[in-house]
């Protein structure tokens, strides 16, 4: 499963993303722009594109995740510092 480096926009192939939740969530792991660790987190691609803010599981600081969905799949996420 790809993993986001902090600041980074990412492509990929949705049909490689792993199924997690349901039809309509994705799973995609992140790299906190704070302390580096690496988590996973649900997107709910039947909202469309979407930025929200996150807390990181780890170091529980903000970051601000912005997704990008095509045709109900994951097509670009950014991850960066709030």
């Amino acid at each position: 499963m790809p993993v986001l480096r902090a600041g980074a926009v990412l492509q990929f192939d949705p049909r490689t993303l792993r199924r997690t939740v349901s039809a309509m969530h994705d799973s995609v792991h992140i790299e906190c722009p704070h302390c580096g660790e690496t988590f996973s987190l649900a997107v709910d691609v039947s909202e469309g594109s979407a930025e929200f803010t996150v807390d990181c599981e780890v170091c529980c600081r903000p970051m601000v995740v912005s997704v990008q969905v095509a045709d109900g799949e994951i097509s670009g996420l950014d991850v960066v510092v709030e």
